[in-house]
């Protein structure tokens, strides 16, 4: 079966994961999946290539906020597209999230879920991230919300559960006998294309908010190593295929280059004019 080099190495990189504790147990001898290359990939493209600067995303942030308290969105579903956007993890890692991991001001990223199985995270490297203000809020109105609604999927633990109905049409499809409280991982999909059309934005994906989170910390000046560690990249050159330049950062850089440009000139420039005016003198 193909699929695309993306997938393929995303693959790849899953499986160099899976073997290096064989590695590390003198199991193998050597990874043979670090043997193999990655395919090359041009440049990602579409919705999933595009990531919001700092006034574009708290557009869109304002805008889920209005369609949540309107309801034309799902309440927790609007919840949940705020905590991916303004957490910077992964779409299987926000639907794995529990209230376990919402420990003493910051959010333990841990687990992800493929398929409505939990396992770890893409990298295997657990990490925790701040919650900055507005992220606490809209945590403790999710919690309230289920409280209220005595959601029976508070028995998972999961802080963003599926609905009743959803979760036991899915144990019919899947011929199981117990429930999933696991999200389908379509559930922001339509809902991510509603806000960005209400709020006239470019249409971003799930993983978009990752590329808007690193362009952020980066452009209010968090350190390299701090923003990986935030993100769960093992290295600076998976970090690097996130990394955009926002058209004002090329405006500011230009001008950065240009006033410096006139200063290193100002000395040349001083010292004509004062040979002139010694001339003229003379």
């Amino acid at each position: 079966m193909s699929c695309a080099p993306e997938t393929a190495n995303s693959r790849l990189r899953t499986l160099r994961v899976a073997l290096e504790p064989l590695v590390n147990q003198g199991v193998l001898p050597l990874n043979p999946a670090r043997k193999v290359r990655t395919l090359s990939t041009g440049p990602t493209q579409g919705r999933r290539g595009t990531a919001y600067n700092a006034e574009e995303l708290s557009k869109f942030i304002a805008t889920t906020q209005r369609m949540k308290e309107t309801r034309t969105e799902s309440e927790d579903v609007c919840r949940m597209a705020l905590v991916l956007a303004l957490g910077g993890m992964r779409r299987c890692e926000c639907m794995a999230l529990k209230w376990e991991d919402w420990q003493k001001g910051e959010l333990y990223i841990r687990h992800s879920v493929t398929e409505r199985e939990e396992g770890p995270t893409k990298t295997d490297d657990p990490r925790k991230i701040a919650i900055i203000g507005i992220l606490a809020e809209v945590l403790q109105e999710q919690k309230a919300w289920l409280d209220a609604i005595e959601h029976l999927g508070r028995v998972s633990g999961l802080i963003f559960p599926a609905s009743p109905r959803h979760a036991r049409a899915g144990a019919s499809r899947r011929g199981a006998d117990e429930v999933s409280w696991y999200r389908s991982p379509s559930v922001l999909d339509k809902p991510l294309r509603r806000i960005a059309m209400a709020a006239q934005l470019p249409e971003v994906s799930n993983h978009s908010f990752r590329r808007s989170y690193e362009n952020l910390l980066r452009q209010s000046g968090v350190d390299d190593l701090v923003r990986r560690s935030l993100a769960g990249w093992r290295t600076d050159t998976a970090q690097a295929i996130y990394a955009g330049i926002d058209p004002s950062e090329r405006i500011e850089a230009a001008k950065r280059l240009d006033r410096l440009l006139i200063g290193k000139r100002l000395p040349e420039t001083v010292t004509r004019e004062k040979s002139t005016d010694i001339t003229v003198n003379g």
